[in-house]
């Protein structure tokens, strides 16, 4: 049963929301708000039974409903002054009392529904992979490739995917990428194929940006035609891997020149993340000031308050901010994220952050685990969860996780820092020549990150490259030139005390003064 009224419908079975015929942004959290107040239409609804039915009971605060009042009043053209479809009984509760009839039809064409409108996060569409080879086998690849694809990508927060019985429903239909975009209401399409020959396999796949027309991204996977479930598992892993980058790279790309005070908690967090990605002490301030704004729109948004946790953390280690007050405020942005949402790995990731710089080993692996686990193909998670396995000293397991990453998004935002956490694994297992090579590749990646320069030095020093390790530590000096062999003891993350004495002594045996 649909409810009308003014010139809305609202289709609870399709979580739609249509004005004139067409389909209004939401999320679905706002959806559901909307409707509890539309079907308890006949009486006052109060706060606490509000939150019981949107939140199932969870404590929230008084911001956080406030905020889903206005945006569902927004959606419908309503506001807090006027109050003509939503009103407001002060210290009571809420009522909705605008005039509502019933219906069991639609005011629209379902068959050109717009389903990807979303308030927060890029939109895509995977269209099903073609089968371009007689063999019937390949078909069964090419749909279990699209379906492994759609449930991996709908995984990644802050993305809306159109769900499987969307995507299937388009195949075999020769349909322009643009136009499947304009009827799912979609910003980005994805289409790929799949070809064989003899006992090789080729998988093509693109990406396009359907409002600028512009292809962002093409990829081409050659493999062996051995077990078809692993090359499934392996080319659905590889896709998504080094899908999300390029995802984030084209919204970035897109609200650059929007004035920071028009974006939305979504729009900030992206432009928060790519200022993170420069490493540096002014980009990481802005990142800051954007997850602020973020949070200020939405206080329970949990990637903003994960990521705010992480910054502030990561900027203790680069002696940015003071230890102590900042981890706390970093302890308590990380509680809230995961309060606000257990299943978003970047909660999880801004906790890890905290446990890592309070040398909380079994706390950092256990956060980044769980990271991995709501997100396998999330590179910069499982470079973490490397990566506090190594200063845990676990150098094997560190080593497997970070290549894993490098593989997985060797395009990635963070990329220098899977090399550097790579050199952290190396210098820990004592092979410092390898050591040496990670630090070297992250610092031709970015060259301006004291920790790589450090890392760099002290295991050419321990490795007797002395006169490489004599003008790594000039580079080193340049950037820390105040450093000292006796604060990298105190303040280098790994937990056992012999591997921090390890790296200050490889620094002391450069000509680092004590």
């Amino acid at each position: 049963m649909n409810y009308a009224f003014a010139d809305f419908l609202l289709d609870p079975s399709g979580q739609e929301l249509m004005f004139k015929g067409q389909a209004v942004a939401m999320q679905p959290q706002v959806f559901d708000l909307l409707l509890f107040l539309i079907e308890n239409r006949d009486r006052l609804v109060t706060k606490d039974e509000i939150i019981d039915e949107i939140w199932g009971g969870r404590a929230i605060s008084d911001s956080s409903l406030n905020a889903r009042i206005n945006a569902a009043r927004k959606a419908i053209g309503d506001s807090g002054e006027n109050q003509q479809m939503i009103r407001t009984i002060p210290r009571k509760g809420f009522r909705f009392v605008a005039e509502v009839s019933k219906t069991k039809t639609s005011a629209v064409d379902t068959s050109d529904l717009k389903v990807g409108a979303q308030e927060k996060g890029p939109s895509l569409t995977v269209l099903p992979f073609a089968n371009l080879s007689p063999d019937v086998e390949n078909g069964y690849l090419a749909d279990g490739l699209t379906e492994d694809v759609v449930t991996a990508l709908s995984k990644l927060r802050g993305f809306f995917v159109t769900d499987r019985s969307t995507t299937f429903a388009l195949k075999g239909e020769k349909i322009e990428p643009f136009r499947v975009a304009e009827q799912m209401g979609v910003r980005y399409v994805l289409q790929g194929s799949v070809r064989s020959s003899g006992k090789r396999i080729r998988v093509t796949a693109s990406l396009t940006d359907c409002e600028t027309g512009t292809q962002l991204w093409s990829e081409r996977y050659d493999r062996d035609l051995t077990d078809i479930f692993e090359i499934q598992d392996e080319l659905t892993e590889s896709l998504v891997g080094h899908l999300s980058p390029e995802l984030y790279a084209a919204e970035h790309a897109r609200l650059r020149r929007r004035h920071p005070k028009s974006l939305d908690a979504w729009e900030c967090f992206v432009n928060a993340l790519h200022h993170y990605g420069h490493q540096t002490q002014e980009g990481s301030k802005t990142a800051l000031e954007l997850l602020e704004r973020s949070i200020a729109l939405d206080p329970d948004y949990s990637q903003a308050l994960g990521l705010y946790a992480t910054i502030l953390a990561w900027r203790t280690i680069q002696h940015w901010e003071p230890l102590d007050p900042t981890l706390q405020k970093a302890r308590e942005a990380s509680d809230r994220a995961l309060l606000a949402d257990t299943n978003d790995p970047w909660a999880s990731i801004g906790r890890g952050y905290v446990s890592i710089v309070a040398r909380e080993g079994d706390a950092a692996i256990m956060n980044y685990g769980h990271a991995v686990d709501l997100s396998p193909n999330f590179a910069y998670a499982r470079a973490l969860l490397g990566v506090s396995n190594a200063y845990a000293g676990n150098a094997d397991i560190a080593r497997t996780h970070i290549k894993k990453a490098i593989a997985l998004s060797p395009k990635d935002t963070f990329i220098d820092k899977f090399f550097l956490y790579l050199s952290v694994a190396e210098f820990q297992a004592g092979s410092y020549l390898e050591a040496a090579e990670a630090a070297q590749r992250a610092i031709q990646l970015k060259p301006g990150h004291p920790s790589s320069h450090m890392f760099r030095t002290a295991a050419l020093a321990l490795a007797d490259e002395n006169s490489l390790a004599g003008s790594s530590l000039e580079e080193f000096l340049k950037l820390v030139p105040h450093a000292s062999a006796s604060e990298i003891e105190k303040t280098v993350l790994y937990y056992k005390v012999e591997d921090r004495k390890r790296a200050a002594d490889g620094m002391r045996r450069a000509g680092l003064a004590e």
